[in-house]
């Protein structure tokens, strides 16, 4: 297993674990808002830039994804289940590859 899959599985540890943490405060605080105190943002932050740089890229992908939104942010996709781990890391790699980039 290559460093980027390892990098992979972390991130998805770490979202799982971010999902864990909001439920426990939501229930704590009896608040059914579940946006915890997003204990974990910086963390996730680094680790979802290094995988990008992994695969030849640089923060102008990671840049690109988180503003584009929602509908095009495969980060978003992947922490709410709703690509896998092998379309995660192809639209990763489009990114890189094609260097997409804010202007």
């Amino acid at each position: 297993m290559e460093l980027t899959d390892r990098l992979i599985d972390i991130l998805e540890d770490l979202y799982s674990n971010e999902k864990q943490l909001e439920k426990i405060v939501a229930i704590l605080t009896k608040n059914d808002y579940n946006d915890g105190p997003n204990f974990i943002d910086k963390p996730v932050t680094k680790l979802e830039k290094a995988i990008i740089q992994t695969m030849g890229g640089s923060d102008h992908q990671w840049f690109y994804f988180l503003e584009t939104g929602t509908e095009l942010d495969p980060f978003f996709d992947f922490r709410n289940g709703k690509i896998d781990k092998d379309e995660f890391r192809r639209q990763l790699k489009m990114g890189v590859d094609f260097d997409f980039k804010l202007e």
